[in-house]
């Protein structure tokens, strides 16, 4: 007989902790904490979940990475986790307070780094693919085009990341390449 994964999650918060998130940063540990409070509120239900947290950004040129997990920051998160014994109990926890505590440590600040923050989720060490759900739950703030109205801080760099016509997107630089082979 198959395991079961019926109640059995590993989910790792994956945040966008850029100087846009400051506003919000606040909402977003309120957020988790009733997510949590949920987890553990119903006694019938019998649910496995192991959490942690990503926050991540990077410097303004984009070139420094900062990460901070639950216990480790920056390098130390890195080589821990790329190293070839990484250990589950080196990342995930059970402890909802301990959880809480982390997220109270982040500060928001710099730019944001996404892609490589959802990677770097991607190679915690989960446990085993069938014995298990995993899930990286992605919390940022909408770009200005995304929210569909203008920030009031009056901040062009999000309208500079999100336009096609400076940087573009992954989308529209596909349709731009197509269009130049002749395949649109």
């Amino acid at each position: 007989m198959l395991p079961t994964t019926k109640g059995v999650v590993d989910v790792v918060f994956c945040l966008d902790a850029s100087g846009s998130m400051a506003p919000c940063i606040g909402g977003v540990r309120r957020n988790i904490g009733t997510f949590l409070d949920a987890l553990a509120g119903d006694g019938n239900r019998k649910i496995d979940c192991r959490i942690d947290f990503l926050a991540h950004s990077c410097d303004e040129a984009g070139t420094l990475f900062r990460s901070e997990s639950l216990r480790w920051q920056n390098l130390d998160l890195l080589s821990r986790l790329y190293s070839e014994n990484a250990k589950p109990d080196d990342f995930f926890t059970t402890d909802a307070a301990a959880l809480r505590l982390g997220l109270d440590r982040v500060e928001a600040y710099g730019d944001e780094a996404m892609l490589v923050a959802i990677d770097t989720c991607l190679d915690f060490p989960w446990r085993p693919r069938g014995n298990c759900h995993r899930v990286v739950a992605v919390l940022r703030r909408a770009a200005r085009r995304e929210r569909g109205r203008a920030d009031s801080e009056g901040d062009d760099r999000c309208r500079h990341r999100q336009d096609p016509r400076t940087r573009g997107d992954a989308l529209s630089r596909r349709t731009q390449v197509a269009r130049v082979r002749g395949t649109r």
